[in-house]
């Protein structure tokens, strides 16, 4: 009687340890791509970036850095959010494709829903289908992202986009992300399937 008593701070002791123990991974990732992201100074890729946020209406100054950390453009951090960009081979066309997947993700505070599915996810650490739910929301995001992104585009412009896409994958070739991130390719299925 006393073990079904207390079942519930078992429950609540694992949840609170799995939620403490994705936050520590997520920060420890952050610090290490912010300690060798750089700024980036080359006016060329500035450009493009200003108007790409002015054309999303993206008013907060969203910090844009480089690192060779990172296999694929992502926006880190929940407070104080930065976009990351790996060094990419790519053309002002792709770039700017690039800039619109993530400043959507912004927009749309993608960031964040991923966080609050985390935190369901280790209160209902217990139930497999939430993990696989969890998943399907990430892909979802993803998609949905680039639905956004194509939406007012001609075909022209979507061969650009699956350009950006590749590029973002061909980057990501050597990397193996494990935490929470906005990502332009997750894994090799995806962008196959975007």
């Amino acid at each position: 009687m006393n073990i079904v008593d207390n079942i519930w701070m078992l429950w609540f002791i694992v949840a609170l340890a799995i939620f403490t123990y994705r936050i520590i991974v997520y920060n420890n990732f952050t610090r290490y791509v912010r300690g060798r992201a750089q700024v980036i100074t080359e006016a060329r890729l500035l450009d493009i970036y200003q108007v790409e946020r002015t054309a999303a209406t993206v008013r907060r100054k969203l910090p844009l850095r480089v690192s060779d950390r990172v296999g694929t453009p992502m926006l880190i951090g929940i407070v104080r959010p930065m976009l990351i960009l790996p060094i990419l081979e790519t053309g002002d066309e792709e770039l700017r494709q690039i800039f619109r997947h993530e400043l959507t993700h912004y927009k749309r505070l993608d960031y964040l829903y991923k966080w609050i599915v985390q935190f369901t996810i280790c209160l209902h650490w217990f139930n497999p289908l939430l993990y696989r739910i969890g998943r399907q929301i990430d892909k979802n995001c993803e998609l949905s992202c680039d639905e956004a992104v194509i939406r007012d585009m001609d075909s022209e412009g979507r061969v650009t986009y699956g350009r950006a896409l590749m590029a973002s994958l061909k980057s990501q070739e050597n990397y193996r992300s494990f935490v929470i991130s906005m990502t332009m390719s997750d894994n090799a299925k995806s962008p196959k399937e975007r």
